[in-house]
């Protein structure tokens, strides 16, 4: 019985991973895709209905990602990035529960870059943490290494965050 219910719960999110991965779409830049249609759209976040207008499916957020251009570390040094989940795809509901309520000391509120500039030291890299409220006021914790690095998805620049260095062992 128990054995039933484990291969049906292992196929159950291997089901999931699988549809999830699919609606990702394609992983190489379209060369048809109309990126040009976001310019004219005032980003709105107050709710989830204006962040849909930008990113109607998951699909389409994936080849907004592979359009944009890389920042330079210059461009992001010492800014607050306000976070917002994008509910699109299977695993919105499971990614919002973890990042909200297990990742981090309250609602995940977003990234801060470059909070101390290690570029002369370690190798171009420079230390960023993601913000999260609490009801009190505003918290980092989950430090991660910035650095601009070939993606793993198509090989062109791109911002990497590297938490190993700063989380393995910490709650």
């Amino acid at each position: 019985m128990v054995a039933s219910q484990l291969l049906f719960s292992s196929a159950a999110i291997g089901v999931i991973l699988v549809t999830n991965t699919l609606q990702s779409g394609s992983l190489f830049r379209d060369s048809n895709f109309n990126a040009s249609r976001c310019k004219n759209l005032k980003l709105d976040t107050t709710n989830s209905e204006n962040l849909l207008k930008w990113f109607p499916s998951k699909s389409y957020f994936t080849q907004q990602y592979l359009q944009s251009n890389a920042p330079s570390l210059e461009d992001v040094r010492g800014k607050v990035y306000r976070g917002y989940l994008v509910p699109v795809g299977i695993c919105w509901s499971i990614s919002y529960f973890l990042t909200n309520f297990l990742f981090g000391p309250g609602s995940w509120y977003g990234k801060q870059l470059h909070i101390e500039d290690k570029s002369k030291t370690v190798s171009n890299r420079a230390i960023g943490c993601n913000l999260f409220s609490n009801g009190k006021g505003i918290r980092s914790s989950k430090y991660f290494f910035t650095s601009i690095q070939p993606s793993f998805l198509d090989r062109q620049p791109s911002l990497r965050l590297n938490y190993s260095t700063f989380n393995k062992f910490h709650p």
